[in-house]
């Protein structure tokens, strides 16, 4: 009997979801092509390469050593949530046949760092008493596209104490502020999210 070359018939991602951030050369998945001709008496003997058919619509690609789907270019969770990546796997026959598939890349949501802290307000009249100076809000790439974090704030105070408080997210005086003794303060306020 002639053995003839067969048709591949599956590709097998051993992941199908990546973190947002992972840097260039990040291993997505390793690929795995299902060859018929690999199931017979020869054992397996074909050898495959894959390839991405819409490079230009996601950032991956296939590492042709391994046969594994890595990341080239920025995973943003907050922008896109997954991608759809075409792959078409040959095999090493005379002449190479294929199989394609269609999958889906989910990115993955991470916590990121706020980076900014802003306040609504930055003056207060002396001698008004206990008075809310303003609002504090955090900027942080989480919350870009929906508000999904909530944060706390501190006073960070390395040279004793000052006449300010932060109830939630409000800024308070403690008591009166006299002009004439003093007419600035510089605070360090340190805003933490709620997935730490």
């Amino acid at each position: 009997m002639l053995d003839v070359n067969e048709r591949p018939t599956g590709i097998v991602l051993s992941s199908t979801s990546v973190p947002e951030n992972s840097p260039k050369g990040t291993l997505v998945s390793n690929i795995t092509v299902v060859d018929p001709d690999n199931n017979g008496p020869r054992g397996s003997w074909q050898n495959h390469s894959c390839r991405i058919l819409n490079p230009s619509n996601n950032p991956f690609m296939v590492n042709g050593t391994e046969n594994s789907l890595v990341v080239t270019g920025g995973l943003n969770y907050e922008n896109k949530k997954s991608y759809r990546v075409y792959i078409r796997c040959f095999d090493s026959g005379n002449p190479p046949l294929s199989v394609d598939k269609i999958v889906q890349i989910q990115v993955t949501d991470v916590n990121e760092a706020p980076y900014d802290i802003t306040l609504s307000n930055n003056e207060v009249a002396e001698n008004a008493g206990i008075v809310t100076v303003g609002r504090l809000d955090t900027a942080d790439p989480d919350n870009e596209q929906s508000v999904v974090q909530t944060f706390s704030y501190s006073i960070v105070d390395p040279s004793g104490s000052v006449p300010f408080v932060i109830a939630n997210d409000v800024l308070n005086t403690t008591g009166s502020l006299d002009y004439e003794a003093r007419t600035t303060w510089s605070l360090v306020i340190k805003s933490v999210d709620n997935k730490g």
